[in-house]
C-alpha cells in the first residue's frame, strides 16, 4: 500500500536547518528568485509542527529566520482570506496588514469528513491542519545501547551520602556514528549531583558540556561510536526520602531523535566494591 504523501514523516533536523541556509542565500541575492524560494518555503512548512517550531532549538531558529525574510520580500497590503468549510460548517480567517503576524485558529469537534480551503488575494499565508492522536510507546528503542550503575564507594554499612554513577553507552544505528548525542539522567528523590564530578568530566573525550536543570543532568557528547563507551560522575543524596521511585536515563541523537535509548535505575539497584 502506497503510503499517503499527507502523512510523510519530518525531514532529520540537519537537512531542516541546511535548506533554511539554502533559503536565505537564494532571497539575499540583488535579484531573488521567489519562485524557486516559495519552493522551498512550501517544503518548509511542511517540516514544521503543531506549534510553530521544528525538530530542535538550533533548526527552529534558522528556519524562522529564513521564513520571516522571505515574509518580509512578499509582503502585500492587500487582504488575504481563507474559507475553510465542511458540509456542516464554515469559517473564514482574514488577513491583512494589522493580523498578519498572529496566529489565527479553530477546533474541529468531528474529524471525519471532506474539509475544503478556499483562499481569495494576493500575498502569502501559511495554512496548517493538525491531527492529534494518542500512540503506544516503542517496546523497543533504536540507535542506542544504554546502562547506567549506581556504585557505592566503599563497601562499609555505614550510611554514604556520596555515590558514583557510571553510564556506558554505544551507538547501535544505521550510520557510523551518531552526530552529537545528549544523555539525561533524571535524579533520584533526594538526590543531587556533585558539581566537582561534572567539572572533571569537562576533560573527559567525548562529553563536551554538563548542564544541570530542574534535577536532570544532561551530558551532551560531540558523537558516539559503535564501541562501548563510559563516563562516571558523582551524586549526593541530601534528603532522606522513603519508597525511592526509580528514575529514567535517556540519551538521543540532538538532530535525529529517532535514535534513542531509555533505562532506570534506582537506589535498591546499588553495587557495593568488593
Amino acid at each position: 500500500m502506497e503510503e499517503s504523501s499527507s502523512f510523510l514523516p519530518r525531514a532529520p533536523s540537519a537537512e531542516i536547518e541546511k535548506t533554511c541556509y539554502v533559503l536565505l542565500a537564494v532571497i539575499s541575492q540583488k535579484i531573488p528568485d521567489l519562485v524557486y524560494a516559495s519552493k522551498i518555503v512550501w517544503w518548509l512548512a511542511q517540516q514544521m509542527n503543531s506549534h510553530g517550531g521544528f525538530s530542535s532549538t538550533q533548526d527552529t531558529a534558522v528556519c524562522l529566520l529564513a521564513i520571516s525574510c522571505y515574509m518580509r520580500l512578499t509582503f502585500s497590503k492587500d487582504q488575504v482570506m481563507v474559507t475553510f468549510s465542511s458540509q456542516e460548517s464554515s469559517e473564514i480567517f482574514q488577513v491583512n496588514r494589522d493580523n498578519r503576524f498572529l496566529v489565527q485558529r479553530s477546533e474541529i469537534t468531528k474529524v471525519h469528513g471532506q474539509y475544503t480551503v478556499e483562499v481569495e488575494g494576493q500575498g502569502c499565508a501559511f495554512i496548517q491542519a493538525t491531527l492529534r492522536y494518542n500512540v503506544p510507546l516503542p517496546k523497543k528503542a533504536s540507535g542506542f545501547s544504554l546502562s547506567l550503575d549506581m556504585v557505592k564507594k566503599n563497601s562499609s554499612n555505614e550510611f554514604q551520602t556520596t555515590f558514583d554513577l557510571t553510564v556506558t553507552l554505544k551507538y547501535t544505528g544505521i550510520h557510523n556514528n551518531s552526530n552529537m548525542a545528549i544523555v539525561d539522567v533524571k535524579m533520584l528523590s533526594g538526590f543531587t549531583p556533585v558539581l566537582s564530578s561534572n567539572e572533571e568530566l569537562g576533560k573527559h573525550d567525548q562529553v563536551m558540556k554538563t548542564d544541570v536543570n530542574n534535577g536532570h543532568v544532561l551530558f551532551y557528547l560531540e558523537n558516539v561510536f559503535d564501541s562501548a563507551n563510559s563516563f562516571t560522575f558523582s551524586v549526593e543524596q541530601i534528603n532522606l526520602v522513603s519508597n525511592i521511585q526509580a528514575a529514567p536515563v535517556m540519551v538521543y541523537d540532538y538532530y535525529e531523535k529517532d535514535e534513542y535509548a531509555l533505562v532506570s535505575y534506582n537506589i535498591n539497584s546499588i553495587s557495593v566494591p568488593q
